[in-house]
């Protein structure tokens, strides 16, 4: 600019500052090297970012198949436990264990005390299993609060 100046005009300013914004903002290959560092940076975050999740997601489906792996290996025991239970139940079915033995005895010596007032509960069998024992407690326990399907009992007698 060491020449004649020529005069500014509106279009010449415009014309000046597009050659100096283009030759001066732009490196190799049309970008700022200041945007190529950014444009690093966030590549590099991205690649950093996918990574992570990458990484948090083969941990979680890790750690979720190893959880699994103990649980169906408690469910495996479990269940072994419950037929190796089954199995000795079924081989010691015609046994009973001390409560419903005693159950049984509780049974039995009210058959007997009250054979004359129930004739057809003596003529009935006695149950040989825990089940019948239940049930035959429940049926009693029922009719000593008043259920049974018995007509009630008259007013006059002393068996009651």
């Amino acid at each position: 600019s060491i020449g004649p100046s020529r005069p500014r005009t509106p279009a010449r300013t415009a014309l000046l500052s597009s050659q100096s914004r283009s030759s001066s903002t732009r490196g190799r290959g049309g970008i700022r090297p200041m945007d190529q560092e950014l444009i690093a940076s966030l590549v590099g975050a991205s690649i950093g970012l996918f990574v992570c999740c990458t990484a948090c997601i083969v941990c979680r489906i890790w750690r979720r198949n190893r959880y699994y792996k103990k649980v169906q290996k408690s469910l495996d025991e479990e269940e072994a436990a419950f037929q190796e239970t089954l199995a000795r139940n079924f081989r010691d079915e015609g046994q009973l264990d001390a409560e419903d033995q005693a159950k049984l005895n509780m049974l039995e010596s009210y058959v007997a005390t009250a054979g004359g007032e129930a004739g057809a509960a003596t003529d009935a069998p006695l149950p040989a299993s825990a089940e019948d024992v239940d049930k035959f407690m429940s049926a009693l326990a029922a009719a000593a609060a008043g259920d049974s399907g018995l007509p009630p009992a008259k007013e006059g007698d002393d068996n009651v």
